[in-house]
């Protein structure tokens, strides 16, 4: 029994065998670490800036087009020379731009959605994860009393053994019951310790010494009238809410593309100077 109670305490956590204990991580902290810590919810919140950028600049108006030209026509004293100035500025009418701006606002809804989605399954993981590592510390507490009371029931057991008070077969049930708990103990530790080890690679943080502040929660009870489960997880759901922004973004992006099959009248305005050379008699020849 002593070989049980000296296993069960090397698989205790580090903190238990009087190394220094740090600061104890609540849940919410460890929420928000996850948050931080993510890569992928990094990369979903760049994404929807970038596709909040990009509808700004998709309904922005057409830049004006500037041009100058220079033509030179006929010979050096009966040629014509002419500079041309011109301001055009496309006339979007069918309103191509903004229909363009708003696919691309439905695009970055349904990532804004689609990251939103992301962020609840995290915090899902880390309540998940932190909540089985304080049973596992709770049920390990537990496991580690009711051996200790075995193994004093055992040494008793062994005393009055030798004296004949306790029959052979009785004092071997109680040292299997006592193993059964040092084997559940040590298998619930080890569950805690993976259950760990996934929380610490969620917040970013180092499983050894890793202390849990907050204790199982109550059961909440229901309060108010009674609503419909299914129709608020429907109305609540960020994946359906970003499929259905998807869906609004191919329909606008259907819209844009037909605006953008009409013509597009242009405003021109500009300048134009013309210069005409005199024409010089030839040789041998006159002018009448």
């Amino acid at each position: 029994m002593e070989i049980l109670g000296s296993l069960v305490v090397a698989l205790l956590p580090a903190a238990t065998l009087g190394q220094p204990v740090p600061s104890p991580l609540r849940l919410a902290e460890a929420r928000r670490l996850a948050q931080e810590y993510s890569a992928e919810q990094a990369a979903a919140a760049a994404s929807v800036a970038a596709d909040r950028a990009r509808a700004r600049q998709l309904g922005a108006l057409a830049n004006p087009v500037f041009q100058l030209r220079r033509e030179d026509t006929g010979a050096d004293h009966g040629g014509t020379n002419q500079i041309v100035l011109e301001l055009s500025q496309p006339f979007d009418w069918a309103r191509a731009a903004r229909a363009r701006s708003h696919a691309a606002s439905a695009r970055a809804d349904a990532a804004s959605h689609a990251a939103r989605a992301g962020r609840a399954s995290l915090d899902l993981d880390v309540i998940d994860s932190y909540y089985r590592a304080v049973a596992a510390d709770a049920g390990h507490a537990v496991l580690a009393r009711t051996i200790a009371a075995f193994d004093r029931a055992a040494a008793i057991s062994e005393r009055r053994l030798s004296a004949g008070d306790v029959s052979g077969l009785a004092h071997r049930r109680l040292t299997l019951e006592a193993a059964r708990f040092a084997a559940a103990s040590t298998r619930l530790a080890l569950e805690g310790g993976a259950t760990r080890r996934r929380l610490a690679s969620l917040i970013g943080r180092s499983p050894e010494g890793l202390v849990l502040a907050d204790t199982l929660p109550w059961p909440a009870l229901p309060v108010g009238p009674a609503v419909d489960s299914i129709d608020l997880a429907y109305r609540r759901r960020p994946k359906l809410a970003a499929l259905e922004a998807d869906l609004r973004a191919a329909e606008r992006a259907a819209a844009a593309e037909r605006r953008g099959r009409l013509p597009v009248p242009v405003l021109t305005a500009g300048l134009k100077s013309e210069s005409v050379g005199r024409l010089s008699p030839s040789p041998g020849r006159s002018l009448s």
